[in-house]
């Protein structure tokens, strides 16, 4: 195949609070490096294994693989920049037969993901592709370890890694056309195959001309799924996809109108609290959640003095106790405004920082509705939080 771009990509690690807003179920792409029995155990929700099972590798071993990774080249220096620049084909910073295993693994990994891919349909977003390690991975530097973790060690930076997986990418779609693709490995593709290097081919292609970003989860899975276990998946068991709320600081999240709030939503993210309109169907959820019930008009007249005097205290006061707290107001707009005065009282920060600091959160908030008249006239109130558990 002709005309695929390869780029350089900005590699940068990312909080778990990051790769929660993505948000994650509009279809990111997601490695896990871990191995494929961990990440059978326990996984982010629609996380792919960046690892053969123990099948996988028989296959591989028992056949001559259409997946033949290209001719070693040259090293890629060594560079502590942020940005890699692509090479012709994979980089190859040792020599021998071990090194080409490892590659030849690594890359019949990333055929089988292209297929799965295709096979579920093209993502939604193309960028960032998120990769995600062992927990004891806390600093973006030692992310430099992930392509070790994944067996193409030598490495220097994960931005080596991000130019791998560009090149990667462009020779698996330059080879997709190989008749026994499956039967070299037991990829899960169930359209024609006569489709499936048209289709590989331009999703590859879509992968290396639109990933702009490579983010390396900070912290490992397990860090992630502890203050995120609704987005746990384990087994054949897999998390439902569901709108879930944007998460603006440990103690704050805020809802929109496309979220169904229940009881495993507010268990799955620790939230204890909930600050709603007052026919908000509180009855459907278990016992045990706090309410602050708000008197709110679906009105861009609102008057929202009341409700930041009732809000920004009932959230300080679950901050103090380590909890969270759910802002769900008739929408997201609503609801970012009680976020950016709480910000505003909690943090010192101006109105012009708050606001960015929440649409970085949540990009789809818009500015023009959140009362910002109001809310650059009221007279900034000191809530001092020492915060507990987090």
């Amino acid at each position: 195949m002709q005309g695929i771009e390869t780029h350089c990509c900005v590699v940068r690690s990312a909080e778990s609070q990051d790769v929660f807003n993505l948000p994650l179920f509009e279809g990111y792409l997601v490695l896990d490096t871990r191995g494929h029995e961990a990440h059978a155990s326990r996984r982010i929700a629609s996380s792919r294994a960046f690892s053969l099972s123990p099948e996988e590798m028989r296959s591989l071993r028992s056949v001559s693989s259409v997946f033949s990774s290209p001719s070693p080249a040259p090293s890629t220096p060594s560079s502590s920049s942020s940005t890699s620049t692509p090479s012709a084909a994979v980089p190859s910073p040792t020599q021998g037969a071990e090194r080409r295993n490892d590659d030849r693994v690594m890359w019949n990994v990333l055929a089988r993901i292209m297929c799965s891919v295709v096979d579920y349909g093209a993502p939604e977003r193309y960028s960032p592709v998120v990769v995600c390690g062992p927990s004891r991975c806390t600093c973006g530097e030692c992310c430099g370890n992930v392509p070790g973790r994944v067996g193409s060690c030598g490495y220097d930076t994960v931005a080596a890694f991000s130019s791998w997986l560009a090149n990667t990418l462009h020779q698996v779609a330059l080879q997709s056309d190989k008749r026994n693709l499956f039967e070299t490995l037991p990829v899960h593709y169930s359209g024609p195959e006569n489709n499936l290097q048209e289709l590989l081919q331009e999703t590859c292609g879509r992968f290396c001309a639109l990933t702009k970003e490579v983010w390396i989860l900070k912290g490992g899975v397990e860090t992630f799924l502890e203050q995120y276990p609704l987005l746990a998946e384990s087994g054949t068991e897999e998390a439902e996809q569901v709108p879930t709320p944007h998460h603006i600081c440990p103690e704050l999240f805020i809802g929109s109108r496309a979220m169904n709030v229940d009881a495993k939503l507010l268990s799955g993210l620790h939230i204890k609290n909930v600050v709603c309109a007052d026919d908000f169907p509180a009855a459907e959820i278990e016992v045990g959640i706090n309410f602050l019930r708000c008197q709110v008009m679906d009105s861009d007249a609102q008057n929202m003095a009341p409700l930041w005097d009732s809000a920004i205290p009932f959230i300080s006061e679950a901050a103090r106790r380590g909890e969270r707290v759910l802002v769900l107001l008739h929408g997201r707009s609503r609801s970012a405004a009680i976020a950016i005065a709480y910000l505003m009282d909690t943090t010192h920060m101006t109105f012009t920082q708050a606001c960015e600091k929440v649409v970085h959160c949540c990009p789809s908030v818009d500015l023009s509705l959140i009362y910002p008249t109001q809310l650059q006239q009221r007279p900034q109130r000191q809530h001092q939080i020492t915060h507990n558990g987090e």
